[in-house]
């Protein structure tokens, strides 16, 4: 869990292709959009989120690029509070 406002910590293994981010979106959602904070993920595999400050469950997800959209190719919840 990490506390309303906070940047915080990410790491992930992945593609890390062009493209490719690692996101921070209301628990549950299933659109590749309306991010709360992200990361891109090709230069590196960690990085820093900001956490909102509203107290509540959130995903973190790594969103895969690919030639045809982007898609959900990781998901891990956290709480805010």
């Amino acid at each position: 869990s990490v506390r309303p406002g906070e940047d915080f910590a990410v790491s992930w293994q992945g593609p890390n292709g062009e493209g490719d981010y690692v996101d921070l979106v209301p628990a549950g959602s299933r659109e590749t959009s309306g991010e709360l904070s992200y990361v891109y993920t090709q230069a590196a595999s960690d990085g820093r989120l900001a956490a909102p400050d509203k107290p509540g469950r959130y995903d973190i997800r790594y969103i895969l690029k690919a030639g045809d959209g982007l898609s959900v190719l990781a998901r891990r919840s956290i709480e805010v509070r």
